[in-house]
């Protein structure tokens, strides 16, 4: 730490946001710090933590100082007997508050107008509250640097360096302050950083007992503000191990209603960073298991997973299957990556996941399921264990097609495909390169605009394998549309847009005054290819005056992707003089839109879709609360001779499943 400079000790473990709002502090204090510095090219830790605790010293006395002056003040305002020497008792107040020259003669001309005892008192209380505000700021900055520089020096020297701070004489007398809550959470919380920097047992003993004593019942007090009792909760397992098993219980063991919620949390968070060196403490994970609030069961399974691991799979399992709250169970799923990440065996972490698809039927818990086992499987590849990714794979699948085919919950079958769709994509090293591949030429390309890649740099995948990556590249970004041309394709990322004749027929028939200026009115999508993979989630969110935009349903959580666009289909149309079929890729399978093989037949079909577009685009987004039949907007496409269907997605291995909620849309046109 010797080669830093006084603004880098001073910002110690600052974040951003902190950084800008404490500029002008922290630019005072090293301007202070240069003026009594001798050697500014080699500044110390020692030194700049010397001279913050002398400072929070001194901004204490001067606090001191400002409150005993307005206890004179106050005492003199009240034996003062007549109006003339109240208002000179005021302006001395004034004067001690900082009052000068014009100041001074200002306050006195407004003397009897708004000028006296309420106001000079205000002016303290902003005085007061600013210096308890720089007081906070100094012995958080004293903690920050200070157990940085404990935690970087041997583990011998620890001890009498945390001495020699003398940080217990500074943080005593703010631990009892009277006055900004913040101060005293700030003294706990310096005494608290200081002492986790010293060695395993080393703190035991570092602080007087009286101050033990002081912090204990700080921590047991339920009339103290919420923030302090944590703290002191924190310093306590640092100072009295033993005393923390005994507070600690009885925190859990009497739980209290409102704010005494966030004590209890810290409190599990605290137990679980202890578990492995005070095993007396597992017994307060049944206390935690049985806490009231679902916010506190909440923060165990990640706690005790970081600390734990080998010991939390049977604690996960509880809170995933059994707790009554949603919330709970989705975080005791949410922790099992974190098994991945400190190597445990997968097997159990599988076995759990396939009970939750079977027993469970809240769909957020559901969807909290699915979303881990596709962290987990990305965790095995980040940890380099691309065996393990395939074999997940392999045996979660099952689970994952039931759970498509026979979910309650529509949500939950789109959630089960889109994820089965990126574990298939992963789980073979050919896929995985093709997939990165995909992403790149994605990412370098802008929206609405055209990339090229080599048929090489896909490899020897068959096109089905290549559209399925394309779809599962296309998920959360914008949609990816392909164009073959011999050895090389060409891919325009997103949609592009251009005249439409349907578009220009819906502005004649539809004149308005509130339409956007500056913007053309006669444009709709433009699609060109052969392959598209729609984005799953850029969608409007509710419907427009303009027909055939992707429209977001609730019920489904996406737009229907699997469901051509009208505009899709008049593009598909308008692919050359030869009839050529479209292939839409998405979780839900490949959808084929097969134009009709007369050009006359073609050229008839688009003048019906472009003049009754708004009918299409209405059939296209059919709600069961509206009537009618899914299956309507299909017919209506096969009445004008072009043909729609869906197929599963098959890599010659195995075949996915088909949702019957999806199939409706097709059934009638098999």
């Amino acid at each position: 730490m010797t080669e830093r400079g006084f603004g880098e000790f001073l910002s110690e473990g600052m974040r951003p946001l902190a950084l800008r709002v404490e500029a002008r502090r922290l630019l005072e204090l090293e301007d202070r710090l240069l003026a009594s510095s001798d050697d500014r090219e080699a500044p110390t830790a020692r030194f700049v933590v010397d001279f913050l605790v002398s400072t929070t010293r001194e901004a204490s006395d001067a606090l001191a100082a400002l409150r005993q002056s307005y206890i004179e003040f106050a005492a003199n305002y009240q034996s003062a007997s007549g109006a003339d020497e109240c208002n000179e008792i005021v302006l001395d107040f004034a004067k001690c508050l900082g009052a000068r020259g014009v100041s001074l003669r200002e306050d006195r001309k407004a003397l009897g107008r708004w000028f006296g005892y309420d106001a000079v008192v205000e002016r303290f209380r902003r005085r007061e509250q600013i210096a308890e505000q720089g007081i906070g700021f100094l012995i958080e900055r004293v903690g920050s640097v200070a157990s940085a520089a404990i935690r970087e020096a041997p583990s011998d020297q620890r001890l009498p360096l945390f001495r020699s701070f003398q940080i217990e004489s500074l943080a005593t007398p703010l631990l009892a302050h009277s006055g900004d809550e913040r101060v005293r959470i700030e003294a706990f919380r310096c005494l608290s950083r200081c002492l986790t920097a010293l060695p395993p047992g080393q703190e035991i003993g570092a602080v007087a007992a009286q101050l033990v004593q002081f912090v204990n019942r700080a921590a047991l007090d339920p009339g103290q503000n919420i923030w302090i009792q944590s703290e002191a909760l924190a310093l306590v397992l640092h100072t009295a191990p033993e005393t923390f098993v005994r507070t600690v219980r009885k925190r859990l063991s009497e739980p209290r209603e409102g704010d005494d919620l966030f004590v209890r949390r810290r409190a599990v968070r605290l137990i679980a960073s202890h578990l492995p060196v005070q095993p007396e403490l597992w017994d307060c994970v049944e206390l935690i298991l049985s806490d009231p609030s679902a916010y506190v069961r909440q923060e165990l399974p990640g706690s005790i997973v970081r600390t734990c691991p080998e010991k939390s799979i049977g604690f996960l399992r509880r809170l995933a299957l059994d707790d009554s709250s949603t919330s709970v169970r989705a975080s005791g799923l949410l922790a099992l990556p974190l098994l991945v990440e400190a190597k445990e065996e997968p097997n159990p972490l599988r076995e759990l996941l396939e009970e939750v698809f079977e027993r469970e039927s809240e769909p957020y818990v559901l969807r909290t399921a699915l979303r881990v086992t596709d962290e987990i499987q990305k965790a095995m590849l980040s940890f380099d264990e691309p065996r393990h990714a395939e074999v997940w794979y392999e045996e979660i699948h099952p689970a994952l097609e039931r759970l498509h085919k026979e979910a309650d919950s529509l949500v939950v079958r789109r959630s089960a495909a889109r994820t089965r769709e990126r574990l298939w994509s992963r789980a073979e090293p050919k896929r995985r390169k093709t997939l990165e591949k995909i992403e790149q030429t994605r990412d370098r390309t802008r929206p609405r605009k055209r990339s090229r890649m080599s048929r090489d740099d896909l490899g020897t995948l068959p096109t089905q394998t290549i559209g399925r990556l394309m779809a599962v590249a296309a998920e959360h970004d914008f949609g990816l549309f392909v164009e073959t041309r011999r050895n090389r394709i060409r891919i325009t990322r997103g949609h592009r847009f251009g005249f439409r004749l349907w578009r220009f027929l819906h502005e004649l028939r539809n004149p308005a005054t509130d339409k956007r200026q500056a913007h053309r009115h006669t444009i709709g999508r433009v699609f060109r290819g052969d392959m598209h993979a729609p984005s799953a989630i850029l969608c409007e969110l509710s419907e427009t005056t303009v027909p055939g935009e992707p429209l977001y349903l609730e019920e489904e959580d996406g737009w229907r992707p699997y469901l051509p666009l009208v505009d899709e289909v008049i593009s598909s149309l308008d692919e050359g003089f030869r009839a050529r079929t479209l292939e839409i890729y998405s979780a839900e399978g490949v959808t084929e839109v097969t134009s009709p093989s007369s050009l006359i037949a073609r050229l008839r079909a688009r003048s019906r879709l472009c003049r009754n577009f708004q009918h299409y685009a209405r059939l296209r987004n059919w709600r069961a609360d509206r009537g009618g039949r899914a299956a309507e907007y299909v017919e209506a496409l096969r009445s004008l001779g072009i043909a729609v269907r869906i197929r599963p997605h098959d890599d010659g291995k195995q075949q996915t499943s088909s949702d019957d909620a999806v199939t409706r849309f097709f059934e009638d046109a098999k």
